[in-house]
């Protein structure tokens, strides 16, 4: 694209998202009007909706009167409602019209199907657009440039759930019709590469346009391993991917490919993607949660740019936006209506009654039909700016595995991972704790590793360490002395493959997630990831019980 063109393209843009800025510095000292008038608005509009008759939403005149008469909710609890709306009919969640069904993503299970409609696609415009602007505020140079927005390849088998459309055409649907059209304009990498659904050329694709660009300035990826795949992909398949790019058909593409060739054969005390793109200044991405250590290894590759961590957003609702300079995000006000539930118990508070250092079960509702709907986004309270509350995302509260009623969570084994690195001073690359299943004996489960070399003696009470802290979880405990678990084990994944990451994405995308939407996990309740990794089991020093000894 002509680079003359970019900034002109990038400012309008911008222009059109100063309203929402302003908007939200204004509402940041009105948070408990902004929420009521929010929440006022929605039951309003949805009082005479199938929903809204059985929840007697006519009768509701508080957030309070609401709280008690509407319950807590969770997506099994729609799946009456969302049946009506597949077959068409209207009034059932929303007066407004569904535009379609957007499958949610990193759950092993079967999709979830949300309600779209255009008030919810609005309802993340309010949060995405003072972040954009907030961002380039930050980082003016960003407007002198491209930028490249994930596009996932699609993965949807069906394209209708009864007469419903399922799924967007593009991720840059979420950038709201200004966005949508500067995206189309600036981007780097072309929308209709989101329509490929072969993997390796989905990554073969991207990367050929993304080095293309030499005036690349933002990348926005969801996962940080995602990029870090397509940095692998190409430093494995150089040749292959310099033939792709030699056949784009790019004005100038021939010298970009001998410049990057060159750039590849020479040696220099300059990162080598920060030669390829001089002008990159931002990554967006998750810094938080499963993703905080994934995002510190994708920033060895790029140690001059800035990784900004991306507020939480799902499917369902946009809850936070990176808005102020090296703090928390804040939680998105102008987008939904949220509570935050206790994590023991279904007592709720509003987004003014939150303790600093507290953590909490984030609950929304949302334009799209979701009423007091609980997340299971765990989220933790760092500060405020103004009366709003800002907050660090630090896990799922339903990622469980529970082969015998164990129930351990991602949270947990996060916290026992990050113990073991400490007091064993490694750095994996990559780490999993799955189940391991074998015929005549009980499950157990497996720690995963890339990136070290340890002994069997150093295996054995790094085991042995795992399984203690593990059994602070009393539940897992108790499945251990009962004998319904087995010891954990540990596989050895093959450092000199490099491609841990890339297994588990591909993986991932087998199960219907898309590639853009994969999230690092330190725990997963599938089986069969041996059969994943390029490496080998290694036993401790005996597999007696390793609890035994404690009595």
């Amino acid at each position: 694209m002509n680079c003359l063109l970019q900034p002109v393209v990038n400012a309008l843009w911008l222009a059109s998202c100063r309203r929402s800025f302003e908007k939200f510095r204004q509402n940041s000292l009105r948070l408990r009007r902004t929420q009521e008038e929010h929440l006022h608005e929605l039951l309003k509009k949805n009082t005479n909706t199938l929903f809204g008759k059985n929840g007697s939403f006519s009768s509701i005149q508080s957030v309070d009167s609401y709280r008690s008469q509407v319950p807590l909710s969770r997506y099994e609890d729609y799946s009456p409602y969302l049946s009506e709306i597949g077959k068409g009919k209207k009034g059932i969640l929303t007066e407004e019209e569904v535009l379609l069904f957007e499958p949610t993503s990193g759950s092993s299970s079967d999709s979830k199907l949300i309600p779209y409609t255009h008030s919810l696609k609005r309802e993340f415009h309010h949060a995405i657009n003072p972040w954009v602007y907030s961002l380039h505020k930050q980082f003016p140079e960003l407007k002198g440039g491209s930028s490249y927005w994930s596009l996932s390849p699609s993965m949807h088998k069906e394209s209708t759930s009864g007469v419903v459309k399922i799924g967007f055409d593009s991720d840059s649907e979420y950038l709201g019709l200004c966005g949508k059209i500067a995206h189309g304009i600036v981007s780097s990498v072309p929308s209709s590469v989101a329509r490929i659904q072969c993997i390796d050329e989905f990554r073969l694709t991207t990367l050929a346009y993304l080095l293309a660009d030499k005036n690349l300035r933002l990348i926005s990826v969801w996962s940080p391993t995602f990029l870090t795949v397509l940095i692998d992909y190409f430093m494995r398949h150089r040749e292959k991917v310099l033939s792709r790019m030699s056949g784009i058909g790019l004005y100038g593409i021939n010298k970009r490919v001998l410049e990057i060739d060159r750039l590849l054969s020479e040696t220099s005390d300059l990162p080598l993607f920060q030669l390829i793109w001089p002008h990159l200044k931002v990554i967006s991405c998750w810094t938080d949660g499963a993703s905080k250590e994934y995002a510190l290894d994708l920033h060895k590759f790029f140690p001059n740019v800035h990784m900004q961590g991306k507020g939480l957003v799902a499917t369902e609702a946009i809850t936070s936006i990176p808005f102020l300079p090296d703090k928390s995000p804040a939680l998105a006000i102008n987008s939904h209506f949220f509570e935050f539930k206790e994590m023991d118990s279904d007592k709720t508070w509003l987004a003014d009654e939150l303790k600093v250092g507290a953590s909490y079960n984030l609950v929304v509702t949302t334009a799209g039909g979701l009423y007091r709907y609980i997340s299971d986004d765990i989220v933790r309270i760092s500060g405020y700016y103004n009366q709003i509350p800002l907050m660090d995302f630090m896990g799922k509260d339903n990622g469980v595995s529970d082969l015998t009623g164990e129930k351990l969570n991602p949270i947990q084994v996060g916290n026992v991972m990050a113990l073991i690195r400490d007091k064993f001073s490694i750095m994996p690359s990559f780490s999993l704790l799955a189940p391991l299943k074998s015929s005549g004996s009980p499950p157990r489960y497996c720690l995963f590793l890339e990136g070290v070399e340890l002994s069997a003696t150093c295996i054995s009470k790094l085991l042995l360490t795992l399984d203690s802290e593990l059994s602070d979880n009393y539940h897992y405990q108790y499945s251990r002395r009962t004998g319904q678990l087995a010891a954990p084990c540990f596989f050895q994944i093959d450092s000199a493959s490099g491609q841990a990451h890339e297994s588990y994405q591909n993986r991932m995308i087998s199960l219907g997630v898309k590639a853009g939407d994969v999230k690092p996990s330190v725990l997963s309740s599938e089986e069969g990831w041996e059969k994943c990794f390029h490496g080998h089991m290694l036993a401790s020093e005996g597999e007696e019980d390793l609890l035994c000894h404690e009595n």
